[in-house]
């Protein structure tokens, strides 16, 4: 094709070089939030989207130069030209800082690698403004070519290539993803980039110095028929295309990072639990069978120190206590093993289920096993769900294992701080069951404590979590000498749906609580 045709189509062409490098720049800003990955490219990327921004901000420019010629403001052209000769040059200082950035892989970068992009620029606005102290009379044209002819060669063509070696040495980082899914898109953007620096930063405005002389738009055109524009066009829309797709990784890396974060919390969050559970179930079962074996020794104290003869009734008696006092804190320990090989199924198997019935028994054995062994009075009371009877036949609707657990803990650290702390020998127990709500209350008329102190310990504070992890309603009433309460207010639609932390019932049953 003639040159004329081309000349006639410059500014199609322009516009679509530009057009390229701005929907590069465009679409990297927007993913702004992605570049703080582990990987270099992403903390490279703000350096390049500031040069496709500007770049294509240049070269928009002239297209609409040509449209002042022969108007009013004629005058604005040498203007016009001047300032997208800098903004070029200056897209290349950002396009030289993306790849210094590239191949030297430093975090944060050192001063001394962020300076030379800036160094540059500098020497380059110093020879474009001594350059007319250097040829006086020089023609403004002649001033601008000279000087976007250095630019390239001092910014574009090392900018270029550093981008394309950069990348290529991001193979080792990115390969390694998703079976080396992204390693085309790399080498293609590195290729772009390499066929960027040639056409680019190589093939210049003719000039009378080599290889400026020898190397330039015209004799390309003379020699391939086209303009250098389509191929740094077409560079530019390599770069854009893989670039763009590239931006898929650091996506994937903050969805991964996410999905990580999420499965640390699940099991922050089960550690919590379990926790929790040793604390409330298994810990409270071994206290008491540590005060049973305490009480033990001091029965066999008194009898190794006590006369013969007339005490043997009383000697007989006293066996025969600590025999039970034995026997039920083997009971006990035994219980904690069972308890621990639940926890074990309970994680092996998932949830499962019983019948109130069953519920209310088991609440029931334990009440009757911190009586024994600790010697505490505890008058139960159900209202909403009774002990099973032999040869009951009738059907219960079934009570998530979940909610057994928790009221099963709940009274058992609620009556080992009756025994631990109140220094009372009698406590109260209500578990009432409503259509939607299971009340659990504990009471004791002991010395009592200031209620939402912060000397309660962490019985208290992981019966609270308990509660309010279920959506339920938690409640402490106490003052000195006055004894303790507490209560809880379980819904029981929150078990069924399984939904282990809404809270959106919590406003309704305080109002019913209260």
């Amino acid at each position: 094709m003639s040159s004329g045709f081309w000349d006639a189509n410059m500014p199609a062409v322009n516009f679509a070089y530009a057009l390229a490098f701005f929907t590069l720049g465009v679409g990297i800003a927007l993913q702004g939030r992605l570049w703080q990955t582990r990987f270099t490219l992403a903390r490279s990327l703000p350096a390049l989207a500031a040069f496709a921004i500007v770049h294509a901000a240049a070269d928009w420019g002239a297209v609409f130069i040509p449209l002042y010629y022969g108007s009013a403001a004629e005058r604005l052209v040498p203007l016009l030209v001047g300032l997208k000769t800098v903004a070029t040059a200056l897209s290349f200082g950002f396009l030289l800082r993306f790849g210094i950035l590239l191949v030297s892989g430093e975090h944060p970068p050192e001063r001394r690698t962020t300076g030379v992009p800036v160094a540059v620029v500098a020497v380059w606005i110093v020879f474009f403004l001594a350059y007319p102290l250097i040829r006086p009379g020089v023609e403004l044209h002649s001033w601008f070519a000279a000087a976007e002819v250095w630019s390239r060669y001092l910014l574009g063509f090392p900018a270029a290539a550093l981008a394309a070696v950069g990348l290529s040495r991001q193979g080792g980082e990115i390969g390694r993803l998703d079976r080396g899914r992204w390693l085309p898109y790399l080498r293609g953007a590195s290729l772009s980039f390499a066929a960027y620096a040639l056409a680019g930063g190589l093939v210049v405005p003719r000039q009378a110095f080599f290889p400026a002389s020898v190397m330039n738009e015209e004799s390309f055109l003379a020699v391939f028929g086209f303009p250098v524009k389509l191929v740094r066009g077409a560079a530019g829309l390599g770069v854009a295309f893989c670039m763009l797709r590239l931006l898929e990784i650091f996506r994937w890396e903050v969805e991964a990072r996410l999905r990580r974060a999420e499965e640390e919390r699940a099991v922050l969050c089960e550690r919590t639990r379990i926790a929790r559970e040793l604390h409330d179930g298994i810990m409270q079962t071994l206290y008491g069978a540590g005060l049973a074996l305490r009480q033990v020794g001091v029965v066999l104290d008194d009898l190794g120190g006590g006369p013969a003869g007339p005490d043997d009734a009383r000697r007989d008696e006293s066996l025969a206590g600590a025999r039970t006092l034995v026997r039920e804190a083997a009971d006990a320990l035994s219980a904690a093993v069972t308890e621990l090989r639940g926890y074990v199924q309970g994680l092996r198997t998932g949830v499962t289920s019983l019948t109130w019935n069953e519920l209310a028994a088991e609440i029931g054995a334990l009440v009757r096993q911190v009586s024994c062994l600790t010697g505490l009075v505890v008058d139960l009371e159900f209202d909403g769900l009774e002990p099973a009877s032999s040869g009951s036949g009738a059907t219960e609707p079934p009570v998530p294992r979940a909610l057994r657990d928790d009221v099963i803990a709940l009274l058992r650290e609620a009556l080992s701080n009756v025994v631990r702390h109140s220094g009372s020998r009698r406590a109260r127990v209500v578990v009432a069951r409503s259509e939607a709500t299971l009340l659990v209350r504990v009471s004791d008329d002991g010395r009592g404590f200031v209620a939402g102190s912060a000397s309660q310990g962490q019985g208290l504070d992981n019966m609270r979590q308990r509660v309010e992890a279920r959506g339920g309603v938690w409640q402490v009433h106490s003052a000195p000498g006055e004894g303790a309460q507490v209560v809880a207010y379980l819904p029981l639609g929150e078990f069924e749906a399984g939904d282990l932390g809404g809270m959106r019932r919590g406003t309704e049953l305080h109002t019913a609580a209260g």
